[in-house]
């Protein structure tokens, strides 16, 4: 009897433990999300403002800067994650989805920086078709429709 007790006890511990796990990870892939959603819309609203003529070169390089750094520094802390040899198959390949995300918007934010450099049609094209690609694999891992 006291043998079952323990066990009992201890298999609803680790339920307990897969539980919080679970919505651990749960709350990393919103959050991972949610920071694409915003880094993904922040470039692009520094860019129109830039275009606008809102917002200065100088200003514009510098957030953009600010925006890749974090972007990088977010892919890091999912392939950290990724590494960590905990994540199901369907995680990891999440995880890797986000990744590939953050290097969409550090290509993006980079197109922008070109453009700031040299603004004429072809690195604003450029710009735009990066902008493109990093909403189409946002859209993905959202499962957005247009």
């Amino acid at each position: 009897m006291k043998k079952s007790l323990i066990i009992s006890f201890f298999i609803l511990i680790l339920s307990a433990i897969s539980h919080a796990q679970d919505a651990r990870m749960e709350a990393v892939g919103f959050l991972g999300g949610e920071n694409l959603y915003y880094l993904y819309t922040s470039i692009g609203l520094l860019a129109d403002s830039y275009y606008g003529g809102i917002y200065g070169a100088d200003f514009a390089k510098q957030m953009t800067g600010y925006m890749t750094i974090s972007a990088m520094k977010s892919k890091e802390t999912f392939r950290k994650i990724s590494e960590g040899g905990t994540l199901s198959p369907g995680d990891r390949e999440l995880a890797s989805s986000i990744m590939d995300c953050y290097d969409m918007l550090v290509n993006e934010a980079d197109a922008f920086q070109s453009s700031l450099e040299v603004t004429n049609k072809q690195t604003r094209d450029t710009f735009k078709i990066y902008k493109g690609k990093a909403w189409a694999k946002i859209r993905l891992i959202w499962k957005s429709p247009d």
